[in-house]
Formats: C-alpha cells, sequence, structure tokens
C-alpha cells in the first residue's frame, strides 16, 4: 500500500524522534509510521486518538468513518496538494509565514483527499437569516473544560474526501521537510476557524443525529414553547 524507503531515511527519523521531548518514546520510525509524501516525509504514529475525537456524539462535528484508513488520506492529501497556510509560533504568538523554512507548522485545511474519509457536518448560512437565528445552541465542554456555544440543527451531514491536515516540523532530510502529525479532521466548510466559538458570527452551524444534543440545546424556538408551556400551566393549572 504504501512505499517503502531506504533503511537511512528510518534511522534519521528516529533520531529526530529521539531528540524530541513530545515524541521520544512514544513512536518508532519505521514502514509503518514514516511515508514519503511529495515535498514531505510524514510521521504518522498511532492516530486512533485523531480519530476517537471526531466520533463523539454529544461533541457537535464532522465525524471520521469507522475504520477509516487516515494514514493513508493524509499521504494522499499532502501528496497531492500545496500546503494552504504555513506559520511559526505557537498559541497567541503564532502567525502566518510565506518562507517554508521559517514555518513549523504546515497546514492542509479543508482540502480534497480524494478519497471517502467521514462525514461533514458543518454548514454556512446568513447569519442574519431568520433561519439561523432560530436555531438553538449548544453548550459544552471538551476535555480540557473548555466552554465552546455553537449552533445546531437536527439532521445529517454529507460524505465527503475533504480533509484538513496539520502536520508539525521536526527536521529536514535533504530537501524535504519531515512533519510529525498534530492534528486532522474531516470537512471542508469552516476548516479554517481554529475556535468554535468564531463559528456562530460566521453562520457556521453543526447538524446532528444525536437526541442528546439537541435536547440540551436551548434558544429562541425552545424558550417560546417553554414560555407558552409555563403561560399554559399558569392559566389550567396543569
Amino acid at each position: 500500500m504504501y512505499e517503502s524507503m531506504d533503511e537511512t531515511v528510518y534511522s534519521a527519523v528516529q533520531q529526530m524522534i529521539d531528540g524530541n521531548q513530545y515524541l521520544k518514546g512514544k513512536v518508532v520510525a519505521g514502514p509503518d509510521t514514516v511515508f514519503e509524501a511529495g515535498d514531505f516525509i510524514l510521521l504518522l504514529g498511532d492516530l486512533k486518538h485523531i480519530t476517537d475525537a471526531h466520533v463523539e456524539d454529544t461533541v457537535p462535528g464532522s465525524k471520521f468513518d469507522s475504520g477509516v484508513d487516515l494514514k493513508k488520506a493524509i499521504v494522499s492529501l499532502v501528496s497531492n496538494n500545496k500546503p494552504t497556510e504555513m506559520t511559526k509560533g505557537f498559541g497567541t504568538g503564532e502567525t502566518k509565514v510565506t518562507d517554508p523554512e521559517q514555518a513549523e507548522k504546515f497546514k492542509w485545511l479543508g482540502v480534497d483527499s480524494r478519497m471517502p474519509v467521514g462525514v461533514d457536518n458543518v454548514h454556512k448560512i446568513d447569519s442574519n437569516s431568520e433561519e439561523f437565528r432560530s436555531m438553538n445552541i449548544y453548550t459544552y465542554k471538551d476535555s480540557r473544560g473548555n466552554e465552546f456555544k455553537v449552533k445546531v440543527k437536527e439532521g445529517d451531514g454529507v460524505k465527503t474526501t475533504f480533509l484538513s491536515f496539520i502536520g508539525g516540523k521536526i527536521g529536514k532530510l535533504g530537501d524535504k521537510v519531515v512533519l510529525s502529525v498534530i492534528t486532522a479532521f474531516p470537512g471542508k466548510e469552516g476548516a479554517s476557524i481554529a475556535n468554535r466559538n468564531d463559528f456562530m458570527k460566521n453562520g457556521h452551524y453543526f447538524t446532528t443525529t444525536s437526541k442528546e444534543v439537541i435536547e440540551r440545546s436551548t434558544g429562541q424556538v425552545s424558550e417560546r414553547v417553554m414560555g407558552f408551556t409555563q403561560y399554559w400551566k399558569k392559566q389550567t393549572g396543569k
């Protein structure tokens, strides 16, 4: 499935791993983890934590297909497309750059991987439209305790071949940049928005089939219904 490389490549990447505090002891360079992809060499270890992060029903978002070969999809994505964005720095200090030599992160955001990867549940409409304003808001926290508020609507997503991949530079081999995976997620719409709390202001919403998400969401529609229910109880005593 993947083209094997010379043992010297694996040895060189292993040295990069051993010199990296975040990677040392967590991944071993070899034919199952190191892949040539156009102008890049990719270090892709166990990606289960990434696919698992995009299957939880109570967290609105696009979902990976069960059993997706994410490594193959990432290799295809990087091999067939130039990065959409390059940056240096991290957190609030992260800035875009145009010189690949200065880049610390290489990003492919919402690009066609040319193979099915999952379901896109992110959609965009006019944020001032009555449809958008009447949608309920779902509030949840991620594993780090960060709170997010997003618009949700009951419904199915659409199958997608589009994928986002962000890789961190850990070195170079010849003229090829070596990247370690930072994250990946399926879908195209809203791929460039880093903070989920910015989705609403841009007219983005999530479709979901999770009854729990729908029932726990609140908004203009549910508030009107609740108001009428309270009024009815006062009038009837029921």
